[in-house]
């Protein structure tokens, strides 16, 4: 804005300077001089509105990127939340014994299913997020949702295969089993790899996005 005023002053000082150089010469044409200001002011208050339109835009794209990554943050939390749903260890429903191990894993299976859709709908609107920030910000902010992407992917993993398990029996299948729940299951233990891997997760996107909205 600065530079623009200072372009306006100088073509009115010259402006001036001829005009009132060429009246050493002759009487002083004051139509000429009126309408020479009047086109000095013009182009003055082009160069204001296009440096302004300049601002107003720089100002806009900042918003819109901030409104961005704070939509980024909070869908990154709720995922997060997502995860300790699924991850949950409590279960509560009831079935029908007599019907026996079908039964009980068809009722689990339910419970389980809403929880996987919940976060894979939570998901579905952070990986829209991540294509709207790559657009902005290109392949390096799309990369920090791999860590995200893989506790996705390994939650459900973790989950189909707990029903598989269910219907296996003998020895063979405990140690399956004890590593499978590692993942499906919160054990509340601070030393717990899944949950460090979720912490990575979400800290790739906070250590990438929160920079975003400064």
């Amino acid at each position: 804005m600065k530079g623009d005023q200072e372009v306006v002053l100088w073509v009115a000082v010259s402006l001036f300077t001829f005009v009132m150089g060429g009246a050493v010469m002759s009487e002083i044409d004051w139509t000429l001089i009126k309408d020479l200001i009047t086109t000095v002011c013009a182009i003055g208050a082009l160069l204001i509105a296009v440096s302004g339109l300049s601002t107003w835009k720089s100002q806009l794209k900042g918003t819109s990127e901030y409104e961005l990554a704070k939509k980024i943050m909070l869908l990154t939390y709720e995922l997060q939340q997502e995860f300790g749903s699924v991850r949950n260890p409590m279960l509560r429903y009831s079935w029908d014994k007599s019907q026996g191990l079908d039964a009980q894993i068809n009722a689990e299976m339910e419970i389980y299913q809403n929880r996987l859709n919940s976060m894979h709908g939570k998901w579905a609107e952070l990986q829209s997020a991540r294509l709207e920030a790559k657009v902005i910000w290109g392949e390096e902010s799309y990369a920090s949702f791999k860590g995200l992407e893989t506790v996705v992917r390994e939650l459900h993993v973790a989950v189909t295969k707990h029903f598989r398990l269910m219907r296996k029996t003998g020895e063979r299948w405990v140690d399956q089993r004890i590593e499978n729940e590692k993942i499906l299951y919160t054990h509340y233990d601070d030393n717990e790899t899944f949950a460090k891997t979720i912490y990575k997760a979400v800290s790739d996107i906070e250590s990438y996005f929160q920079t975003r909205m400064r």
